[in-house]
């Protein structure tokens, strides 16, 4: 009764070794090692897993000792087997698989797959797909373009996008002097009444320089978002008249009064404010200098 195997043998000329690794078609797996010209040691016989282990009970009992057929030619590649004696081959042997209990047979077996084994060098998965479809089993299509899995929107960021697909505006709390609009055609910063639109292009930095900001930040301990950041901007655009000094008012007492500057500065924007807090515009050349 003839039986199918996959295998192959690697050798090590290094170390003047080689192995062969086999799986036969009732999912058992065969292994053999020594060195050139050598007697070799067969490894005992390791059974699939599927048929042992009532946990494992209608698994496929090949899927097993394939997968370390796999791992087996990764690992003997790391260790230095890297010339392949006998290629990844899928072969039919004139032998019956029940009267392999021996360690005589395990060496007809090792002989048939060397004397069978073709000589042209196919890769292991030509030869694991040509060995499950002899078997009438669903095998991996050959040449299947990768794609990348989509990856499902945050809820925050879909009930987001629903607003946005439906016409409506997402915008910052009211109750903030500094704010964002955000439409299907615009994002707008704004502080107070002044406000500037961004193109695409500065969204995406906006975004990466915010993204930057979170990770930076994560691990560390925060005071609330209006306590810095907002008392900051509320002194860069308070209007003249009601006190205090901006941003601007570092001028000495030598200096003399006129060296002072109170109120908002000339032609100053939202997106000039949140610049200079982000980083991006140098403070020589907002105040002026």
């Amino acid at each position: 009764m003839a039986m199918l195997v996959v295998g192959y043998r690697l050798a090590n000329d290094v170390a003047t070794r080689q192995v062969t690794a086999l799986v036969t078609e009732t999912g058992t797996m065969y292994r053999a090692h020594g060195l050139y010209g050598k007697h070799a040691q067969i490894s005992k016989p390791e059974p699939s897993v599927a048929l042992l282990s009532p946990v494992r009970a209608g698994e496929n009992p090949l899927a097993r000792p394939i997968a370390d057929l796999r791992t087996h030619h990764v690992t003997y590649t790391k260790k230095g087997f890297t010339r392949a004696l006998i290629p990844p081959a899928a072969v039919r042997l004139d032998l019956d698989e029940d009267a392999l209990r021996t360690v005589d047979s395990h060496h007809e077996l090792f002989e048939a797959f060397t004397g069978a084994a073709p000589h042209i060098p196919p890769l292991l998965d030509e030869a694991i797909r040509e060995f499950r479809t002899a078997l009438g089993l669903a095998s991996r299509p050959a040449n299947v373009p990768w794609s990348p899995r989509a990856r499902a929107l945050p809820p925050r960021v879909e009930a987001m996008l629903r607003t946005l697909a439906h016409g409506s505006q997402i915008s910052s709390p009211a109750r903030l002097p500094v704010g964002w609009t955000v439409t299907g055609g615009h994002v707008r910063l704004h502080v107070g009444t002044t406000g500037e639109s961004l193109d695409r292009q500065a969204v995406i930095e906006l975004q990466a320089a915010l993204s930057a900001w979170l990770h930076f930040t994560k691990n560390t301990v925060r005071s609330s978002p209006g306590s810095r950041i907002g008392q900051h901007l509320r002194r860069l655009v308070r209007p003249p008249g009601r006190g205090g000094r901006t941003c601007c008012s570092t001028a000495t007492a030598a200096n003399g009064p006129s060296a002072h500057r109170t109120g908002p500065l000339p032609g100053l924007s939202a997106r000039t404010v949140l610049g200079r807090r982000l980083g991006w515009i140098p403070q020589r050349q907002w105040m002026g200098e």
